[in-house]
Parts: structure tokens; sequence; C-alpha cells
């Protein structure tokens, strides 16, 4: 086969980029079937019943929140503090902020059964004493922080950005960091914690646990992706310097996620109640595989990121990534599931949960319209690594094509 033949044949091929987003968008017109049918004969074929009303839905919302807060938060404090090799996960960090906060309130309208209900909910069915009202209400005002911090990074990546532009961005990063911690963090772990009917919700350090696990999550995503981006092929866009970094992140709140883990867990395992009792018998019995997945994630993590060429050879931070999240979706999914697990009274009986096909479907659609908004905003918005580029010198004459 001539050179010609073979360059042509390669230029045939789809990029990889293009298969992966026709995948992502197959599984969000799934998702998107099998929410439609939901929503017009009702959620009676999902694993959800009276003692367990929350289920894989509520684990998406709450898992792909806390990648909203951990990744706004790195977005935030990269326009905050302006260091160059933190540059291409700016704009990247903010998009994963905002797309996981939509697929977030997706989850929620796919739990409620109803979109039009859930959107309706802060503003037209208002009851501030509870707790979804406020919940509602700040995952609105964090979309409108995380959009007009994509213009304004947009608006510095192509340069047209003057000085109080700039200004401008660095106030609006540092209300959005202390918004997503203190508020949508906080609050969401206490919608939980303000639970005394349900021990294993009831406890006062939930809210900052919330707020460590969602850095940990929007950290590991982050590394992940400039992990990806230093491979691209288009140069060292993320450096080792960036990603060394976020390892010394993730191995904080790694950390920091294992020592509530640990108190929790002796809470749990030594108040001495019935609830306690037969949650502790739940975690270490029916729900041992994800409990193992919840501990090895972090050992795995932890111990990777605690040596040096943990924190410094790519493939092993991908690796201490892949497993902390992996650790963070098992303690997402034990926490929910648990908590509704043990019975409220002593002579009931709690039902067991198992996600069906349908709720699988749609969390695959989710996921997939997740990942698909991303890549989408990505391309048609501005790379601060582009920023200062010089133009591609024109091609020397003799290259150039006649006239």
């Amino acid at each position: 086969m001539t050179s010609t033949a073979m360059s042509t044949k390669e230029a045939a091929k789809p990029p990889a980029s293009n298969i992966w987003m026709g995948i992502f968008g197959a599984l969000a017109v799934l998702g998107l079937v099998y929410f439609i049918i939901a929503l017009f004969t009702g959620e009676g074929w999902y694993g959800i019943n009276d003692s367990a009303p929350w289920g894989i839905f509520i684990v998406g919302m709450i898992l792909f929140l806390g990648i909203s807060i951990g990744s706004t938060v790195i977005g935030a404090l990269i326009n905050i503090f302006g260091k160059d090799e933190y540059a291409p996960l700016g704009m990247r960090a903010l998009i994963v902020g905002l797309v996981s906060l939509v697929g977030a309130t997706l989850f929620v309208a796919a739990d409620v059964g109803n979109i039009f209900r859930t959107v309706l909910v802060p503003f037209v069915w208002q009851n501030p004493s509870s707790m979804f009202f406020w919940t509602s209400l700040t995952y609105y005002i964090l979309g409108i922080l995380l959009i007009a911090s994509i213009v304004f990074t947009a608006r510095v990546a192509r340069g047209d950005a003057n000085e109080k532009d700039r200004k401008r961005l660095k106030v609006l990063s540092a209300i959005t960091v202390l918004f997503a911690i203190l508020l949508v963090a906080g609050i969401d772990g206490s919608l939980f914690a303000i639970n005394r009917a349900r021990e294993f919700w009831n406890h006062a350090s939930l809210p900052v646990h919330f707020a460590d696990v969602s850095i940990l999550s929007g950290v590991a995503v982050m590394m992940l992706i400039g992990i990806g981006l230093s491979k691209s092929g288009r140069g060292e866009l993320v450096n080792k310097k960036a990603l060394k970094g976020l390892a010394y992140i993730l191995l904080a709140t790694v950390t920091i996620a294992a020592f509530f883990d640990v108190y929790e867990a002796f809470i749990v395992r030594y108040s001495d109640t019935a609830a306690s009792d037969e949650a502790w018998k739940l975690i270490w019995g029916g729900n041992l595989p994800l409990t193992l997945l919840h501990i090895g994630g972090y050992v795995v993590a932890f111990l990777i990121l605690l040596t040096q060429k943990g924190r410094e050879d790519s493939s092993r931070m991908k690796i201490a990534a892949i497993a902390a999240l992996v650790g963070v979706v098992a303690w997402r999914y034990t926490f929910v599931t648990i908590g509704l697990f043990v019975p409220l009274l002593p002579f009931l009986k709690g039902d067991t949960y198992i996600p069906t096909w349908p709720e699988f479907a749609i969390v695959l659609g989710i996921i997939g319209a997740i990942f698909l908004a991303y890549k989408v905003l990505v391309r048609s918005l501005p790379e601060e690594e582009d920023q200062g580029r010089p133009a591609p010198s024109p091609p020397p004459a003799a290259e150039q094509p006649n006239a």
C-alpha cells in the first residue's frame, strides 16, 4: 500500500472524540426515551418503594452535585490566583461544574417524576420551612454564578477583557468558591443531617464531610482531564507541576474523608441503638461489596499519592484518581441506601432496594448528556491555552498552492 493510500485511509477515520460524542448522544437519547415513558406512565417500574423512596437517582444527584462543587472550586481558584500552569484547566473546570450541576438537577427531576414540578420548586412551590426549597435555590444561584464566570473567563481567554473585567472575574470567583463550599455543599449535607429519625444520617459533621468529598470528586475529575490533555498530542497543555498540585489536594481530601468515615463508623458501631446496630449489620452484610470498594478506593488512592512517584507519574495519578472516584461512588450509594434500609420502628420491616433497568437507562442517559454537553462546550468556548499564542506562520513560497 502506498503512503498516499495510507494517509487517505487515516484521514477517513473519524476522530476518537467524534466517536465518543456519538456514544454519549446515543446514551442521552436512550435515557430521554425512558424518562418520557416514566413521565407519562409513573414510577411503578422503578425499584423504589414506600420504605426506600430514594434510590440511584438521589445517589447520582449528590455524586454529580459534588463533582460540580469540587470542579467549580478548582476553576474559580485558578481564576483568583491566575497561575499559568493551571490555565488550561480553568475554563474546563467551570464547564464541568456547570454540566454536572445540570446533570444533578436532571437526577432530581427523574426522581420526582415530573420535571415541570422540579423547576418550579423555589419559585412557585415555595415552602421556606423545607430544606428542598433552600437546596433548589442554591442550585439556581450556583448556576448563575457559573455562567457568569464562564462568560468572563471566555472574555479573558479571547483577549477582550480589560483590567476591570479581570478584577471582576477575581471577585466573582471568590464569591463562587465561598458559595459553593459553605452554602451549596453545606445545605446539601444538611438535607440529610437534619433527619433525626435516620440515625445513619443524623450527624452534625455531615455538611463538612459533604464539602470535603465534593472537593475530592472535583479534583479527581479535573486530574483525569488534565492527564488526558497532557497526552492529547497537542503538546504539554497541562504540565507536571499542575498535576502534582492536584495530586496533593486529592491526597489531602482523601485523608480528611477517611477521617470522617472512621469516626462516623465509630458512632454507628457504638451508639448501642437498634437502628445503628441494624445499619452496622447491613454495611458489613449485604452491602459488603460496596463497603470494600469504598474503603479500597480510598486506600489505593492514599497509598499511591503518598509516594513521590505517585504524585509525579501520570499513569499512577490516573489510577489514584479513578480509585478515589470509585470510593466516592460506593460511599454515596451506601450512604443513601443504608439510611433508608433501616426500619423507623422496631415492628416495621425494612425493604431492600434494587435498581431496575429503566433506572439504569435513565442514569446512563443523564451521564451521556453530561459528557456530550461538556464536549460541545469545550469545542465552542475559547481555551485558556490559546490566549497569546502566535498565529501559525504561512507555509514557504514553494509549498503554497498556485493561484
